[in-house]
């Protein structure tokens, strides 16, 4: 069974944590009609594909950052469940482990800076991004020196946005999965007591 249906969650930085709540019937069904490893189940694949257009939306509003897609083709999905708070949660944003061809860049380390804007800041020389002791920046390996005092950026929410235009569609699809879960379960038990029966 599952106390939570759904979450949509942003990985990079602190993030937020955007829940998708299943009608709280259904949730009473789950607990009723099915087995606890079978209702984990039908939870997981629910908020699995309730992730799906969320993912969708979030890589086209990635399309438009202007950074060639990197952010957009970063963007994946993840399902986990926890035995323990009996929830079942899809993780939506750039994959961990998405490196960029082109540049060698990772946008799970950077995406939350595009979503949520920066303030103004000093970007300093380091291991990453230095030569001696140069700052170079994007594919042109443009000089810029020891240090810049960046002036900030605005910021250019893809997941937020994501989110919003799809979670009505996102609740259908939950408790759709879960309702199917739940009526498959019962027509496949009873199957088996009439085959006891019969026996």
């Amino acid at each position: 069974m599952a106390k939570t249906y759904g979450q949509a969650k942003m990985r990079q930085g602190k993030g937020a944590s955007f829940e998708v709540i299943g009608a709280r019937e259904l949730e009473l069904q789950l607990r009723q009609l099915l087995p606890d490893a079978v209702a984990r189940k039908v939870a997981r694949r629910a908020v699995s594909k309730a992730g799906t257009p969320v993912a969708r939306a979030a890589r086209r509003n990635a399309k438009r950052i202007g950074d060639h897609g990197t952010i957009a083709r970063s963007i994946g999905k993840k399902t986990k469940g926890y035995r323990m708070s009996q929830t079942a949660v899809t993780i939506v944003g750039p994959r961990t482990n998405y490196v960029s061809t082109d540049t060698g860049h990772k946008p799970s380390k950077t995406a939350h800076l595009v979503e949520y804007g920066t303030g103004p800041h000093v970007i300093k020389s380091d291991k990453l991004m230095n030569d001696g002791d140069k700052i170079y920046h994007g594919t042109d390996w443009q000089v810029f020196g020891t240090h810049v005092e960046h002036p900030g950026a605005a910021a250019t929410p893809f997941m937020r946005p994501a989110y919003d235009e799809t979670r009505h569609e996102a609740k259908r699809i939950i408790a759709r999965e879960i309702e199917t879960g739940i009526l498959n379960h019962m027509a496949s038990a009873n199957v088996g007591r009439k085959a006891k029966s019969i026996l």
